[in-house]
């Protein structure tokens, strides 16, 4: 049994019971209830192989198939023993379950206010959920449930699950507040809610909403704030949606935000066919996830355009997709659509895809709104001594782990020691943050699209850099990260100025878009070759 603060699933004792339930129980299904894959697999790789036991999981990246497996009864003789999340707590009811096997812990988002992160981990169920899981057994008949922990344990659960605005980043919900009390101040609103949030993490919430310009220094909404108030989106993913329109870029950007937007796997399966599902998308693009993806799931939108359904169904067959959330994505993108349609009070710029085949430009766009980099160096500090590794840091400077689903996966050989992500979470039990979807993107690319100011400084000021000397050369740091560029001197101020210029038009159009203005046709020709000399540029780096 497990007492553990931090709890952990002991799978051998979890074994045990299961199968002591089955040679000594009369017939009927065991529904065992574990925190997540990993614990899944692991039980399942140790119960043996018999004869008359059926060993199924339930969990929500399985293909629907195999899920659906769970609902047929097993054959005379045979015992059906599901291995299950807590998604048949109360989501699914399986008639022929009579016994419960209950650990007692699932997993469990929180928002980590000091890491500014999402972070995920076992944690002690509540009692309510107890109940629930002691209330699948027996549905047809009498049932019994078994709990792996004790007495005591179930009595010091807390009653009911924590409050999700407890343990969310409020960066969403805090600009949706904006949209129902525009003067309110946000602290004296949450702190009026029946389960109040902290005041430092609606504080990070406030401080991100302004750095996306979405509200100004008295809380209110900016004109961009009061379009993306109305999207139902993240707000970067937001303000992505509307830089695509700037740099006319609109498709790709509305694709990939969709895809990686709504927490839906195109793939079936995920959990066990990584390796497969990386080889698929590399052959699509060998250096990013987000293109990848936004080809494939072009090429599958094409067929349905063209009336070509059986191709399209084909197409999923054949790359392992799931057909019914290629579906739901096609309609969810197509709200995205509208978002822009109606949400701009302004045809400044035309919705336009004149740059949509520009790939570095449309990765370059995404980093524009999402902000968010890994940083990859072949050292690390252990124990007090450098050590030769490879190592990934996110842009707080906390190690990062690339899943192997993605196609940069233990990739050593890539042109950049940048990777673009969108998504993050920490897992306390790994201990480091998981990131499944990069992009391979280029030092100037960070440099000119990232959020970040550039502050330029001689390397004799540089105390890191205490033996270079050269008059010719200069240190370009990223403000508020550790981010440093040695660059000639006359290159360091080109790269300022093309910065300079490109937010000025930037802030310009995005002004205009959402404040109502009216059509320059000089100003967006100028633009246009602006973005024509850009994509040049980034274009020399190109991976593909």
């Amino acid at each position: 049994m497990c007492e553990e603060t931090q709890p952990a699933v002991i799978h051998d004792d979890v074994v045990r019971l299961l199968l002591h339930l089955h040679h000594t129980k009369p017939e009927g299904a065991i529904l065992c209830f574990l925190p997540g894959w990993e614990d899944i697999r692991k039980i399942r790789d140790l119960i043996p192989a018999e004869r008359d036991l059926n060993v199924l999981c339930l969990h929500s990246k399985l293909q629907d198939s195999e899920q659906w497996r769970i609902f047929s009864k097993s054959p005379p003789g045979v015992r059906k023993i599901i291995l299950s999340t807590n998604i048949s707590e109360t989501s699914v009811t399986i008639g022929d379950v009579v016994y419960v096997v209950d650990t007692g812990i699932h997993k469990e988002t929180t928002f980590d206010v000091d890491k500014g992160i999402t972070c995920i981990g076992n944690h002690w169920v509540s009692q309510s959920s107890v109940e629930q899981r002691k209330g699948r057994a027996g549905r047809v008949k009498a049932g019994e449930s078994y709990h792996l922990y004790p007495k005591s344990k179930m009595d010091s659960l807390p009653k009911y699950s924590l409050p999700e605005i407890l343990r969310v980043s409020l960066t969403k919900v805090v600009l949706d507040s904006k949209a129902y009390c525009k003067d309110s101040d946000a602290l004296e609103f949450f702190s009026k809610l029946p389960s109040p949030p902290g005041r430092e993490n609606v504080k990070l919430a406030i401080d991100e909403l302004r750095d996306l310009e979405l509200i100004d220094d008295e809380e209110k909404l900016t004109p961009l704030g009061e379009v993306l108030v109305d999207f139902q989106l993240e707000p970067k993913l937001s303000k992505t949606l509307v830089n695509s329109v700037v740099y006319k870029c609109v498709t790709p950007i509305v694709d990939i935000v969709t895809l990686f937007s709504s927490g839906t796997e195109m793939f079936a399966s995920v959990v066990d066919r990584k390796e497969i599902i990386r080889t698929v998308k590399s052959s699509y693009s060998r250096t990013s996830d987000h293109l990848a993806l936004m080809r494939m799931f072009e090429i599958w939108d094409d067929y349905m355009d063209n009336g070509e359904r059986n191709k399209a169904d084909m197409f999923c067959d054949d790359m392992g997709l799931l057909r019914s959330r290629m579906y739901m994505l096609k309609a969810l993108r197509s709200l995205h659509f509208d978002y822009l349609y109606d949400g701009l009070k302004s045809r400044v710029l035309p919705i336009s895809n004149d740059f949509s085949d520009e790939d570095e430009l449309v990765k370059a766009v995404l980093l524009s709104g999402v902000g968010s980099f890994l940083t990859y160096k072949n050292w690390d500090v252990v124990k007090g001594r450098l050590k030769k590794s490879n190592v990934l840091l996110t842009r707080m400077n906390h190690k990062a782990t690339v899943t192997p689903d993605s196609v940069n996966f233990k990739n050593t050989a890539l042109k950049s020691k940048y990777l673009l992500y969108i998504n993050e979470t920490r897992s306390n039990e790994r201990r480091t943050t998981l990131i499944r979807e990069t992009s391979v993107i280029s030092p100037l690319m960070v440099l000119l699209f990232s959020s970040k100011k550039l502050r330029m400084r001689n390397v004799k000021e540089d105390q890191f850099s205490p033996n270079l000397q050269s008059e010719e050369q200069v240190i370009v740091n990223l403000t508020g990260t550790k981010l440093n560029f040695l660059l000639d001197r006359e290159q360091a101020v080109a790269i300022m100025k093309c910065k300079l210029a490109l937010n000025s038009c930037y802030e310009h159009f995005v002004y205009q878009l959402t404040a109502g203005g009216e059509h320059n046709k000089e100003l967006n020709r100028l633009w246009d070759e602006l973005l024509t000399t850009l994509s040049d540029l980034l274009h020399d780096f190109k991976n593909e």
